[in-house]
Formats: structure tokens, sequence, C-alpha cells
């Protein structure tokens, strides 16, 4: 998973909702949610040690508050403490079978570990959940494109775009394997759309192309 930086504005406003979660603690100090809300302000803002402390108060306060395990998870993720944040999302997901955002980030984070199968099977129960999560499809695409199976990405990117056609990131995904394949025409098409819908990641795109290339040549 890529973690986005946050622009100015988006961190004022999780200063600002750390400012009145803290009121909120301070008014009901034994309120789970009222950490948990503090928690996911401190994580939105970067404070990550901080965030993680108030996910763990709420979880004291209610063991089976599944978004506190999720959030915190996240947070551990983003620390690149793997195995805890799995541990975190198998508790969130043992809370909540049902939980789509849970599977889809342990997915992320078996993937991030190396467990291409694994996360293909957690983006797999996401999507069961939630048929139209369309960052689910696109990071089963990842994850089948990391293990080899090209047309099982496509297939899935495909899927992405049909559910949200303003995905960038399936657009410039469904590219890259295209280019594997061979097929620049329609890798180019894919490119060119992804950075029509968001300009944002046409450094990071044009990056990837190049070590896509660099790959090709390997072989």
């Amino acid at each position: 998973m890529v973690l986005l930086r946050h622009s100015n504005h988006v961190k004022w406003v999780a200063l600002l909702a750390i400012v009145f979660a803290s009121v909120s603690q301070a008014q009901t100090p034994r309120s789970a949610v009222s950490y948990f809300n503090r928690g996911n302000a401190q994580f939105l803002a970067g404070d990550l040690d901080n965030a993680i402390q108030d996910f763990s108060i709420a979880i004291t306060f209610d063991p089976h508050l599944a978004v506190a395990y999720n959030g915190r998870g996240n947070a551990q993720f983003a620390k690149g403490n793997l195995a805890a944040a799995i541990l975190d999302f198998d508790s969130a997901i043992g809370i909540n079978p049902r939980y789509a955002a849970a599977y889809y980030n342990r997915g992320n984070t078996k993937r991030a570990k190396g467990d291409f199968e694994g996360a293909v099977v957690d983006y797999t129960q996401a999507i069961e959940v939630k048929p139209r999560f369309a960052l689910a499809y696109n990071n089963r695409g990842n994850a089948k494109r990391d293990n080899g199976d090209l047309e099982g990405a496509i297939a899935d990117y495909d899927k992405s775009i049909a559910v949200d056609p303003k995905l960038a990131l399936a657009y410039g995904n469904r590219g890259l394997v295209r280019l594997l394949q061979g097929k620049e025409l329609l890798a180019q098409k894919d490119f060119d759309r992804c950075i029509d819908l968001d300009g944002h990641l046409k450094l990071s795109l044009e990056e990837r192309i190049r070590e896509t290339r660099l790959l090709m040549l390997k072989k």
C-alpha cells in the first residue's frame, strides 16, 4: 500500500480533530470511542506513536471495538511493524468477520511481507463482503502480478475500472502489466488515462515504467 502525503489543510483538520477529541475524552474519560477518534486524528496527522497509544486505550475500554484494532493495525503498518499489524487485523476480523476494510488492510500487509497468495485470499474476502470495492480489485491485481499471474492481474484491473472508471491507479497498474506483455500501444493508452485522471501520479508512474522496462531487459 502507498501512503500519500496529506496536504496542510488535511493536517490542520486532523489537528483540530485532536483538540475536539481531547475535550470529548476529558468529558467522558472512559469513552472508547473518544480515544478511537483521537487516535484516528493522530494517525491522519502522522503522529503514529500517539495514535497507537490512543487506539490501545480505546481497546482497553472496549475490547470488542473492531475499528480500534483496525486503526492500530494501520498505524503499525505505517511504522513498518507488519507482524503487529497482522495481529490487529486478525483481531478486528475475529470480532467482525464481515469487516471488508480489515481484510483489505491485512491483504496489503501480507503483500508487503511477500505473501502474495495470502494477500489474494484477503482481497477476495474483502470483495465478497463488499462487491464494489474497487481498490480491493486493484490491489488483488497487484498481488497477482507480483506472483506472476499477469492475466489474472489484468482481469482484476478491468474489474476495478468497471466499478470505478475514475480510479487512476488501476489504469496505471494495468498499463504496467500490458507493458510486461509487450502490448505497448495498449499500455500507453492506460498511462495516458491514468495521468489524465490524476496528474499527481505522473512522476511515480514514469519511475515505475522505467523500472518495468529495466526488468524486461534483464529477462
